[in-house]
């Protein structure tokens, strides 16, 4: 049993987290629950199995896509006899609404945060949107391969039509009645870009609430109504990313990579290494994917 994993990143200004990550599942293995920080839009390519989100199992196969949000704990598995080979596109909510030309409309992110009881994670084949849904995907897919120029906005565009079809086409999502002005919402975009720089340092919430003139408690509000996680919750998860690729591409040890991310301590970092990822540290830098 094995795996592969490749995982490509947009640079987008404002350190705003934009990737696909390939990986192929021998038969047998399987990717541990976690959680990361960014939205999740994946496709099976190839093979077939199933993607655990808490209690529920959905059997997947080629062609399948399956989205999840920023605290929900998922997990894949081949149970096929071939390799699955699944695309994984993460994105932070700010990728969606940072263009300070196009206004926000919170309603492009509503099948991540505002659900109602007819919600699936994976999307219907049946349904007559379906067909557009993945040959976007499957387009996104070709332009971070091929990276032709401006390649990062047409990513943008095509992410944002398929979100636009799931709106119009699938069931799934309740009226939102939050409103946010929109000198709020650039302060947040300059909010998300501070913390994306300033991660390894001590960050507290009165500090970051200051920076927007907010109280601690209606600065969390509104950073929670527009990013799905608290602050405290949404530092620490990129903090664990930033230590996921460290793992990933240095030989520093496990202490040099939490204080380089911004934990201060070891307890605290294995702690919230595990609860998002599923591993230790040490298991994750031997096996990304199980």
């Amino acid at each position: 049993m094995g795996y592969r994993f490749h995982e490509d990143t947009l640079q987008v200004p404002g350190n705003v987290m934009v990737k696909m990550s390939t990986v192929e599942l021998d038969a047998g293995s399987h990717m541990d629950p976690h959680t990361h920080h960014t939205l999740e839009l994946s496709m099976v390519v190839s093979g077939n199995g199933e993607y655990r989100v808490g209690e529920q199992v959905y059997p997947v196969e080629i062609g399948d896509i399956v989205l999840f949000n920023n605290i929900e704990s998922h997990g894949m598995w081949n149970t096929g006899r071939k390799p699955l080979l699944n695309v994984a596109l993460e994105f932070e909510p700010r990728f969606i609404w940072s263009n300070p030309l196009y206004p926000f409309d919170r309603a492009f992110l509503a099948m991540f945060f505002t659900r109602n009881e007819h919600f699936r994670h994976k999307l219907d084949q049946n349904n007559p949107a379906f067909s557009s849904i993945q040959s976007q995907f499957r387009e996104i897919r070709k332009e971070f391969i091929q990276q032709l120029p401006r390649y990062e906005i047409v990513i943008k565009v095509k992410l944002m039509a398929i979100l636009a079809d799931i709106l119009r086409y699938y069931d799934m999502t309740q009226a939102d009645e939050s409103s946010i002005s929109r000198s709020r919402r650039q302060e947040m975009e300059e909010m998300l870009s501070y913390i994306a720089t300033h991660y390894a340092e001590p960050l507290p919430l009165k500090k970051l609430a200051e920076r927007m003139h907010l109280h601690p408690s209606h600065f969390s509000r509104v950073f929670h109504a527009v990013n799905g996680l608290s602050p405290k919750e949404y530092i620490v998860r990129m903090r664990v990313t930033a230590a996921t690729q460290m793992l990933n591409t240095s030989d520093a040890d496990v202490l040099e990579i939490a204080q380089a991310c911004g934990f201060n301590n070891l307890s605290n970092f294995y702690t919230a290494f595990k609860r998002i990822t599923g591993k230790s540290p040490a298991k994750y830098r031997s096996h990304p994917v199980d």
